[in-house]
């Protein structure tokens, strides 16, 4: 939300962006891999899972051919003062610390990460708490520090994947902040329109659907786990093993007139020894 209220700003530096013209999105970056398909998604699947893929969440904005020095600036400033709040020891935490895990890393990503020589010092003399921007290896092997951190990623090398709609200009649930009716509606509307919302992502676009998959999930594990718990209480319940060299019963066969058969049973005599016959 903070994106667009700066995209759309008349007197900021991106000229008071129309809700046709904004382009803030929210997404997933910073990751290795992607799923077979070339798809990022919310939880769900394992193979398209962004956080399994590596990926944290983001939010992706294109700057203009004019005014670009300014621009980045005043995203970086936003990021670094808007972002986080100051804790004793001076360093800078997310506003949403509760959120734990590398999916939910400090992450910037520009063309060509830190060795832009144009919009990096830009970034880096927005950086007035001296957070630490640690070059980005793309998770999952790496990247993990989940706050406190800042990691910068090449866009090119680690592009980013657009998010689900229904992820697109909604409330703010973690924060609990209000936001108007002309982002999660009326913007939303008109960016549907413009074909920035479509569908084609490749993943479940509804949260009913994730939900539905979820719960799909939950009962195949619960059933495999039920399962695997019965099999190991009947191999405990059956007769347990004897050593080599114990009181084993006696075989006993038995033969019928059809020379075709043959009963092999298991019988031990009273005196617990075998005789021969």
């Amino acid at each position: 939300y903070d994106f667009v209220v700066l995209e759309q700003d008349p007197e900021g530096v991106f000229g008071g962006r129309t809700d046709s013209q904004v382009t803030s999105l929210v997404g997933y970056a910073g990751g290795r891999y992607q799923s077979p398909s070339g798809t990022a998604c919310y939880h769900g699947l394992p193979d398209k899972d962004y956080s399994r893929l590596g990926h944290a969440e983001a939010v992706s904005i294109t700057v203009g051919a004019a005014n670009t020095s300014a621009q980045v600036t005043a995203l970086a400033r936003l990021f670094f003062e808007h972002g986080f709040s100051s804790l004793n020891d001076g360093r800078r935490q997310r506003l949403d610390p509760q959120d734990v895990g590398a999916e939910y890393r400090n992450v910037i990503g520009l063309p060509g990460g830190k060795a832009n020589l144009d919009w990096w010092p830009l970034i880096e003399a927005e950086n007035a708490h001296d957070m630490p921007l640690i070059d980005g290896m793309g998770g999952t092997a790496g990247d993990t520090e989940d706050d406190h951190v800042v990691y910068i990623y090449d866009s090119l090398r680690f592009p980013f994947f657009r998010g689900e709609t229904y992820h697109q200009f909604h409330t703010n649930d973690v924060l609990r902040r209000p936001v108007p009716k002309s982002y999660t509606e009326t913007l939303k509307n008109v960016q549907w329109q413009e074909g920035r919302l479509d569908t084609d992502t490749g993943c479940a676009d509804t949260a009913a659907s994730n939900m539905a998959l979820f719960i799909g999930l939950a009962c195949v594990f619960i059933f495999a786990a039920l399962f695997a718990l019965g099999c190991v209480l009947i191999w405990w319940l059956l007769p347990s093993r004897q050593e080599l060299g114990e009181s084993w019963p006696c075989l006993r066969k038995e033969r019928s007139d059809d020379v075709r058969t043959v009963n092999v049973s298991m019988e031990a005599p009273p005196d617990g020894t075998c005789a021969e016959t």
